[in-house]
C-alpha cells in the first residue's frame, strides 16, 4: 500500500519528489537525534515530513530560497511532531495525528507573507481525461487524492484501488462518508456546496478511517460513530474556512484532527469501556486490527507462560485496589496502589514532608522480564496533600513482557529511574523509587498492566502469580490471583 500511495504522488512529479524529500529529511533527523528506532521504521516520524512536503509545491512554485526554506521547516516539522506527540501522549494518552504538519505549514506561510515576489504554484489536473466521470465521482477521487495534495484524479483512483486490496473496511467507509458528507453540505451550506466539497469529502474519510477502525476497533457501532462524526465535519470546515479566510491560510486536515481527537478523547471517560473500544496497540487495516483484538483476549484467558511478581519488595500494603473508592474507577479499574506502613501510619513526624513517608524513595522492580518501551522522567514530586492533574500519571516506566502483556508503574521520583527505552530488563531488577509524581497527593506507587505501551493505557485484568497475604497477623500464600 505504501508503495502504491508513493507511485500514485509521482502523478504529479514535483509533489513526488518533495513528499519523498520530506520523509527521507524526517527519518534522517530522528535517527540523527537517536529517537527510537522502531517508530522510525514504522513511519510514524515521517508523515507530517511526507505531507509538508508536497504542500510546499501545491501552494507555490519553486525558487532559490525555497529550497533553502522547505529542508529547513521539515526538521521544523518533525521537532514539533517529536514535542506534540510526548505532549499529547503524556498528558491526555492522544496521538499527535497531522497537527505538527498544520502548525508547521502555518508558520511556513506565514512567514512567506514577508516576501513579495513569490509565485503561486500552477497544479495542472487531469480533469480532461475523465471528463466522462459524473461530478460526484470526480469529486471522490480528488478527495482521495488531496489526502496527498495531488491535484489529479488519477492519483485517487490508484489510492482508491489501493484502499480495496489493502482493506476493504476502508474503501467501504471513504465512500460512505463521503456520500453522507455530500448530501449534508448541500443541504446546510448549499452556497459553498461547490466550493468546499472535495476539502470536506477528504476530511470526512480521514475521519471516517480514523473512527471507523484505524483508531477504533471495528464495529457496527464504530462505523456509526465515523457516519455520525461526518456532519460534524461538515460544520467544522465551514467554520474553519470562514475564520482564516482573512489570514488566507487554508483549511487543511483542521476538522479531521479537531473532531478525531476530540471524539478519541471524550470516549476515554465513558462508564462502560466494553463497546467502542479504542485502539490500544500499533494500528493495522481495520480487519488485522481487530483480528489482532480477539486474537489477545483468547491468549489470555489462561496463565501458561506469564508469572509476575509483585513490582516491590518486602512488606507493603495495598491502599487501593480494584474498583478503587477513589481514581480506580471504569478504564482503570484494574490497578493497584501500594504504601509502606508501620502500627497502621504510612509516616513519621507530621507527614507534611514526601521523605516523611515510609514508601518514599524505596526500590520498585520489574515484575517481568522485558523490554522498556517507555520512560517519563523529570516531573517534580508534589508537595504533600497536592497532585500534578495535568501530568496526570507523573514519572511513568513502561514495559514490554511481550504476546502483548505489559506493565506501567507510575508516580516515580524524579531522577530515580534506572533504565532507558530500548533496554532489557529482568524480572526483579530494580528500575526506580517510589515516589509523588502526577496525581498523587501522598507517596505511592500505582501499578497496571496494561495492553500496549501508552502512558495510562488499556488496563488488563491479569493475576500475580503468587504472593504472601497478612490478614489479623496470619500469612497466607495466593497464587494467580489479581486483586485483594
Amino acid at each position: 500500500m505504501g508503495a502504491l500511495v508513493l507511485a500514485a504522488t509521482f502523478v504529479s512529479p514535483k509533489i513526488g519528489l518533495m513528499s519523498l524529500l520530506g520523509v527521507i529529511l524526517s527519518n534522517y533527523s530522528a535517527h540523527l537525534l537517536k529517537f527510537e528506532t522502531t517508530k522510525i521504521e514504522s513511519g510514524f516520524y515521517g508523515f507530517n515530513g511526507i505531507l509538508f512536503g508536497a504542500a510546499t509545491v501545491y501552494y507555490y512554485q519553486l525558487s532559490p530560497l525555497f529550497l533553502l526554506l522547505i529542508p529547513l521547516f521539515i526538521v521544523i516539522t518533525f521537532l514539533i511532531a517529536a514535542v506534540l506527540e510526548n505532549h499529547l501522549a503524556v498528558t491526555f494518552n492522544l496521538p499527535g495525528l497531522s497537527l505538527p504538519f498544520i502548525i508547521s505549514l502555518f508558520v511556513y506561510l506565514i512567514f512567506l507573507a514577508n516576501y513579495q515576489d513569490l509565485q503561486y504554484a500552477v497544479n495542472f489536473t487531469d480533469e480532461k481525461m475523465f471528463e466522462f466521470f459524473p461530478l460526484i465521482v470526480k469529486n471522490f477521487f480528488k478527495s482521495l487524492a488531496l489526502i496527498y495534495f495531488q491535484p489529479n484524479i488519477l492519483t485517487g483512483i490508484v489510492i482508491a484501488a489501493g484502499l480495496l486490496v489493502f482493506s476493504r473496511a476502508l474503501f467501504v467507509l471513504s465512500i460512505s462518508s463521503y456520500l453522507i458528507s455530500g448530501f449534508v453540505l448541500q443541504a446546510i451550506l448549499p452556497a459553498q456546496a461547490e466550493s468546499l466539497m472535495v476539502i470536506v469529502g477528504f476530511n470526512s474519510i480521514l475521519t471516517a478511517f480514523a473512527l471507523g477502525g484505524s483508531l477504533v476497533l471495528p464495529s457496527g457501532k464504530s462505523f456509526l460513530l465515523a457516519m455520525l462524526a461526518t456532519p460534524l465535519v461538515v460544520i467544522f470546515t465551514g467554520f474553519f474556512s470562514v475564520l482564516l479566510i482573512k489570514s488566507g491560510l487554508p483549511v487543511l486536515v483542521l476538522p479531521f484532527n479537531f473532531i478525531t481527537l476530540a471524539t478519541i478523547y471524550s470516549l476515554k471517560f465513558r462508564k462502560d469501556q466494553t463497546e467502542l473500544v479504542l485502539l490500544y496497540f500499533k494500528p493495522g487495516s481495520p480487519e488485522e486490527n481487530l483480528y489482532f483484538h480477539q486474537n489477545k483476549q483468547s491468549r489470555f484467558e489462561n496463565f501458561k507462560f506469564f508469572f509476575p511478581e509483585l513490582p516491590v519488595w518486602g512488606e507493603w500494603t495495598i491502599s487501593q485496589a480494584h474498583d478503587g473508592e477513589h481514581t480506580h474507577k471504569d478504564k482503570w479499574r484494574y490497578a493497584w496502589d501500594f504504601i509502606l506502613t508501620e502500627n497502621g501510619e504510612q509516616y513519621e513526624n507530621e507527614g507534611d514532608l514526601v521523605e516523611d513517608y515510609f514508601c518514599y524513595g524505596l526500590p520498585v522492580c520489574s515484575p517481568l522480564s522485558g523490554k522498556v518501551v517507555t520512560v517519563v522522567d523529570g516531573i517534580p514530586d508534589n508537595t504533600i496533600g497536592e497532585a500534578n492533574i495535568e501530568k496526570n500519571w507523573g514519572n511513568t516506566i513502561v514495559i514490554d513482557h511481550s504476546e502483548g502483556l505489559f506493565s506501567a508503574l507510575s508516580h516515580l521520583k524524579p531522577g530515580s529511574i534506572k533504565v532507558k527505552e530500548g533496554e532489557i530488563v529482568d524480572k526483579g531488577d530494580i528500575i526506580a523509587a517510589c515516589g509523588n509524581s502526577g496525581r498523587s497527593p501522598y507517596p505511592h506507587l500505582h501499578f497496571q498492566f496494561q495492553t500496549d505501551d501508552t502512558i495510562g493505557g488499556f488496563i488488563h485484568k491479569f493475576p500475580f502469580a503468587f504472593y504472601l497475604e497478612k490478614r489479623d497477623e496470619k500469612l497466607g500464600l495466593k497464587t494467580l490471583t489479581t486483586h485483594w
